[in-house]
């Protein structure tokens, strides 16, 4: 970990699961942090809000959702 970040947990990889996960302290003003990583459609799901181009922490809502999955799609063909 970089100086000043401290990893509090973590889940390793699973092929069920599809991502990993880790706790650190000091990377967002010494709060805790999750750091995921993993599929998208499984990321995605998982989230509940997202940061929109300026910023504002917005609620992710269905279609979102959507639009996120086919956007994953669009850049991965």
């Amino acid at each position: 970990m970089s100086q000043g970040i401290i990893r509090i947990a973590s889940l390793d990889f699973t092929s069920e699961r599809k991502t990993m996960s880790t706790v650190v302290k000091g990377y967002n003003g010494g709060h805790n942090t999750l750091l995921l990583k993993g599929a998208p459609e499984r990321v995605i799901a998982k989230s509940d809000t997202y940061k929109n181009a300026k910023g504002d922490i917005v609620k992710l809502n269905p279609a979102d959702r959507e639009k996120l999955i086919a956007d994953v799609h669009k850049f991965a063909s």
